[in-house]
């Protein structure tokens, strides 16, 4: 199985991180501390096994928001499409998708899986620093039975479910301590025989039972009927006592009925028709008083003349607006002085002589700005270049100097020329007589060789004599080959041509320096004089457009900008100007208006300003509308009045008939104490009637509730008899003597059922005793089952043994291979200082076997090689995973980092030799993360080819790792985080 890639959507400090692509091979996962790696790991365990179990168990709930879970990309192998894993928190389950996009089951996961189950996975394939420095977690049974016995048929994940569920059933059918089948048996068949010992004791006792329990049911009925009849008259009694207070509320409701007053005659609605008639009379007398004084007040106030109305009528209008404008005016002064001061602080900044009229003259086009912009440019360009070639020059002229003082230092110490060719006459002369002498001491060397090797071979005379003439030769030769004169003339022509070739080179440099200076004089001067010729040319230019004699290039937007703003600033008061002038006119017009108007109304003997002229105009208006109002109002005044006065009329009419259907007569110019004392009169006999009236609701209300209490049956006649005799303190008497006689047969009822149900239960115990014969076929049928139970608990046992031994038998025939494999893993790290990895003996304990031979435990190890030697045993126990299942990808968290630098490497290599094939597999998949970027140099070292996948930190920050990764691989990714 390949690991194609995730997306974490939330998951602890992970939120929308994705990687795609991954493939076979070695992978290494950079990121810094706290970026999520260990996350990492746990949501690749909980999205192939789901969250973990336990009390404690970190859930990794999303820091940063997004729903708690999210997918991985699963391939069988290289070059095969991915099935898509999806898994979250908030579901039962994981999705499984097929390349297809068919959904598909558990059942397939564990395919994908080789059978392995969490504890394998976080153990053998997916695991950290921690469990990396622990043996415990390889040597637990579970996972020893899986990885030995995986892909075995009958055995493997198989056989571990089957020996589960094999020691589930052997303890439901049996365990010394708690429930099981095989004990419940046991003890329902003891119980079975203790009762069929007693139901052959017991039977003489079954007819006495019998007659004490037909006694005690005819008592019970006896009872029951009693209770009935009591309960019976319990009711009556009970009802008549709640009817009762109805009852009697009734009685003296009619009583007061029959002996009330006789009323009189009254309308139904009288007294409200009295409040509302007096209202409607009293409004109708205030309405017409106030209409009298109105219509007096029209009649006698003063009126317009017409020719002022007209007047007033062609002022009116505008009269809001003449007191704007009165408003206006000072401001828009003040406003317009403060636009000319600023116009001519701006003015000021163009400089002297600039007024309005000049403003006009000057071109102001997009064409001119942009041709002072060229200039600008060419000018600054021309100012630069004659900057650099000045700079040059200096530079040029500073070389040579530096040059010209290095020469006459120089010439201080310079050599003779007759000194210098003395030296090498000598040094030729001693060169001569050394070659002279160079044959003689060649001969005289070779003749001691012969005359040593004469000697070896056993010719001592002429081994002599040859030895005696080469050693002469050669000291006659020798003060001449090593002549020291020659040396020392040598020694001094060198130097001496040492200083001359100096001196040479220093005079070579300085004529170049000074060519370089001529050379660059000459450009300063030229591009000098271009700005020159530059400066007379803008100075023509500036000349025509009309700009100011001191203003450069670089300055013109400033200064066209600084004219816009003096030209929009003269617009404004012009514009600001006009408006003031008409504002005033038409101001001055209005007020000669007015005027006029006064004199027509003669009030012209005083003249009045602006404000007052709009103030007057104002109330003539005023008062013009009110006569005009007036003129309307005068019609509808009197049919007002015609119409209260009606309703006044109305109003004593209705006085006059609601009086009479009360039995009074109404008065003609009767006064107000009258007209009060007939209306109470009227509220007097209206109350009488009023309470005639509720006395009669209520006895019809209390007939009702009285039917209603009784409703019907064969007990209202009496009830209705006991009712109209009055009982109520017999029926309270008669209620209290039930009840007492009802808890009297109560309990002797409840006395002969408690007796009944004893004779019940002593008699059906008596029938469940004497049932002998069943009791012998139960005991029967239950001495067969535990039989059975017995037998199949045998049966377990036996298969247990033999499925043990089976698994036993695999992991024996099977380690070796993994010891194998680790040895080799455990060698390549170590450069063979730890050769192999043995079993002790019994099978539980492991140990390492050095280039010495010495064995050694893991206990006596450093902790760097007890981590490698756990390393080694994972590789071990994955190939034989994947020989037997399915190849798994290799997920380590941090594993390198106790490994000094060598080992490291090592471990690098044999990752990366792990990483392309295992155990004949095809290429498998090792994914390394770190936070170290020399444990990535480390890895590329190892697979130049590995891709590197990296996460960024919390603040989005990355590890700096060498550039030399880049050319060696492509594959450089980074995760998408949010």
């Amino acid at each position: 199985m390949i690991l194609r890639g995730w997306h974490v959507e939330g998951f602890g400090s992970l939120g929308g991180f994705t990687v795609r692509d991954l493939g076979p091979g070695l992978t290494v996962v950079l990121g810094p501390n706290e970026a999520g790696k260990s996350t990492l790991l746990a949501f690749l365990r909980f999205c192939l096994f789901g969250p973990p179990r336990g009390r404690g168990a970190d859930r990794h709930e999303p820091l940063h928001g997004g729903r708690h879970g999210g997918r991985v990309l699963l391939s069988e192998g290289a070059g095969q499409p991915p099935w898509t894993l999806e898994r979250y928190a908030d579901g039962r389950g994981g999705t499984l998708t097929s390349p297809e996009g068919a959904p598909a089951g558990e059942p397939e996961l564990g395919r994908l899986l080789g059978g392995a189950d969490a504890g394998v996975f976080s153990a053998v394939f997916a695991f950290g620093l921690g469990e990396l420095s622990r043996l415990s977690v390889l040597t637990d049974q579970g996972v020893r039975e899986q990885i030995f016995s995986a892909g075995i048929t009958g055995a493997g994940a198989d056989a571990r479910r089957a020996l589960q569920r094999l020691q589930a059933e052997a303890e439901a059918l049996w365990r010394p301590r708690g429930a099981s089948r095989v004990g419940a048996l046991a003890e329902a068949l003891d119980a079975n025989r203790r009762a069929l010992a007693a139901a052959r004791q017991a039977a003489e006792g079954y007819s006495r039972v019998r007659e004490r329990e037909e006694r005690a049911r005819l008592g019970v009925a006896q009872l029951t009927v009693e209770l009935e009849a009591l309960r019976g008259r319990e009711r009556h009694l009970m009802r008549l006592l709640e009817i009762w207070p109805i009852w009697r509320r009734w009685d003296l409701a009619r009583e007061a009925l029959a002996t009330a007053p006789d009323p009189g005659p009254f309308p139904p609605d009288g007294l409200g028709r009295l409040d509302a008639v007096q209202t409607e009379r009293s409004h109708a007398r205030q309405a017409l008083a106030s209409l009298r004084a109105e219509r007096e007040q029209l009649r006698s106030r003063p009126r317009v003349p017409q020719e002022v109305c007209q007047a007033i009528q062609t002022l009116a209008p505008e009269v809001v607006l003449q007191a704007r404008r009165l408003e206006e005016i000072p401001a828009l002064e003040v406003e317009l002085e403060e636009r000319r001061l600023r116009r001519a602080a701006i003015l000021a900044e163009l400089g002297s002589g600039w007024n309005e009229t000049r403003l006009g003259a000057v071109d102001l086009s997009l064409a001119r700005a942009q041709e002072a912009g060229i200039w600008a440019d060419r000018l600054r360009q021309a100012a630069e270049r004659a900057r650099e070639a000045i700079t040059a020059h200096e530079a040029a002229e500073h070389a040579r100097g530096l040059a010209g003082q290095a020469l006459e230092e120089h010439r201080a110490p310079w050599p003779n020329t007759e000194v210098w060719e003395q030296a090498g006459m000598e040094r030729t002369r001693a060169m001569g007589r050394a070659r002279a002498a160079r044959w003689p001491a060649l001969a005289g060397l070779v003749l001691v060789v012969v005359a040593l090797f004469s000697l070896g071979r056993g010719q001592p005379l002429s081994a002599g004599l040859g030895l005696a003439l080469g050693l002469a030769l050669w000291g006659a030769a020798w003060p001449l080959v090593g002549l020291p004169g020659a040396q020392a003339a040598w020694e001094r022509w060198r130097r001496a041509e040492g200083v001359v070739r100096e001196h040479e080179a220093l005079a070579l440099r300085y004529r170049a320096a000074a060519r370089e200076g001529e050379t660059y004089a000459r450009e300063a001067g030229e591009r000098t004089r271009q700005l020159e010729r530059l400066e007379t040319a803008w100075a023509e230019t500036r000349q025509r457009l009309g700009l100011p004699s001191r203003l450069r290039p670089e300055g013109v937007p400033t200064f066209l900008e600084t004219l816009h703003r003096a030209r929009e600033a003269d617009a404004a008061v012009r514009e600001l100007a006009r408006g003031l002038r008409g504002l005033r006119e038409a101001a001055a017009r209005w007020s000669r208006q007015a005027a006029a108007a006064r004199v027509l109304a003669g009030e012209g003997d005083q003249e009045m300003g602006g404000p007052e002229l709009v103030a007057w105009v104002r109330q003539m208006d005023e008062r013009v509308r009110e006569d005009r109002e007036a003129e309307i109002r005068g019609p509808a005044l009197e049919a007002r009045w015609r119409r209260d006065l009606l309703r006044w009329q109305e109003g004593e009419a209705a006085w006059g008939a609601l009086l009479r259907a009360a039995g009074l007569e109404p008065e003609e110019d009767a006064g107000p104490e009258r007209e009060a004392e007939l209306a109470e009169s009227f509220r007097r006999q209206g109350a009488r009637w009023q309470q005639a009236q509720d006395l009669g609701r209520e006895v019809e209300a209390l007939r009702l509730q009285v039917e209603a209490a009784l409703g019907e049956g064969e007990d209202v006649p009496h009830l209705r008899a006991d009712l109209a005799a009055g009982g109520a303190a017999e029926a309270t008497a008669g209620l209290v003597e039930v009840r007492q006689a009802l808890e009297a047969r109560e309990a002797a009822r409840l006395a002969d059922a408690g007796a009944l149900r004893e004779a019940e239960l002593e008699r059906a115990a008596l029938e469940e005793q004497t049932d002998v014969v069943r009791l012998a076929a139960e005991g029967a049928a239950l001495a067969e089952e535990l039989g059975r139970a017995v037998g199949a608990y045998r049966c377990n046992q036996l298969a247990q043994c033999l499925l043990r031994q089976t698994l036993d038998e695999f992991m024996r025939t099977r380690q070796p291979d993994v010891l194998r494999v680790a040895s080799g893993a455990l060698s390549g790290i170590t450069a063979g200082r730890y050769q192999r990895v043995v079993q002790e003996e019994g099978g539980e304990q492991l140990a390492v076997v050095d280039a010495g031979g010495m064995r050694l435990g893991p206990e006596r190890l450093s902790r760097g090689t007890a981590e490698q030697l756990y390393l080694a045993l994972r590789l071990g126990l994955a190939a034989s995973f994947a020989r037997r299942a399915a190849a798994l990808p290799l997920i380590m968290d941090d594993v390198l980092v106790n490994f000094d630098p060598r080992r490291a490497g090592q471990a690098a290599r044999v990752l990366a030799a792990f990483a392309r094939g295992h155990a004949g597999q095809d290429q498998g998949q090792v994914l390394v993360f770190t936070c170290h970027p020399e444990t990535v140099l480390c890895l590329r070292e190892a697979d130049p080819a590995c891709p590197l996948v990296e996460m960024p930190g919390e603040d989005g920050t990355m590890l700096q790792v060498a550039a030399a990764l880049e050319p060696a691989s492509g594959r450089r990714r980074r995760g998408s985080r949010r």
